[in-house]
């Protein structure tokens, strides 16, 4: 019986470890890279404009750094929750992606880095937890967060995972406009 208990508890903290090093992991990965041949990162800059601006809102695009980046797009689902126990009981959450796209000159090629991350509005409870996963010591919330009714300071948005499929999908709209290019993936 003990034998059992140990064997069940310690594949429950394996699975369990799993899952953190899982999102953990998924946070902190490089960016969905290709490597484009033919094109000035103007020109890719241009094509990632024209790629996401059908499904995102543009939010700054800085010229000198070749960076794009988009303003966060909001949804509720049910779906990709990144929790155990909304499998057991399945909640709406609301969502948003934020895409970051950078394009950097290497000799006659130019790497371009897609990354969209998903994160979900969670609890000023989750918001708690979230820093006493970081290890630190400083307070849940300041005077100021006390003070300001605001909707902006008070939601707390979790990474949930990286949309891979977007990201590879973007790759692919931001070569078609630039064809006549000849491009490789490096994943």
């Amino acid at each position: 019986m003990n034998i059992r208990n140990g064997l069940c508890i310690g594949v429950g903290l394996a699975v369990f470890a799993a899952g953190c090093s899982q999102s953990l992991r998924s946070e902190h990965e490089p960016s969905t890279t290709a490597w484009i041949s033919g094109s000035a990162p103007d020109l890719i800059l241009n094509a990632a404009k024209t790629a996401v601006q059908g499904r995102y809102r543009i939010a700054q695009i800085d010229r000198n750094a070749y960076t794009l980046v988009t303003e966060p797009y909001q949804y509720t689902s049910s779906e990709d929750t990144g929790r155990l126990s909304d499998q057991l009981s399945p909640s709406n959450y609301t969502f948003r992606k934020t895409v970051r796209i950078q394009a950097f000159p290497v000799d006659d090629l130019t790497r371009v880095d897609v990354r969209v991350a998903v994160e979900r509005r969670d609890t000023s409870a989750a918001r708690a937890f979230a820093v006493q996963r970081q290890r630190s010591d400083l307070p849940v919330s300041t005077p100021i967060d006390e003070a300001s009714p605001s909707r902006e300071r008070s939601e707390f948005w979790t990474f949930v995972r990286r949309d891979y499929p977007e990201e590879q999908q973007l790759i692919n709209d931001i070569r078609a406009l630039l064809i006549p290019s000849t491009s490789k993936t490096v994943q």
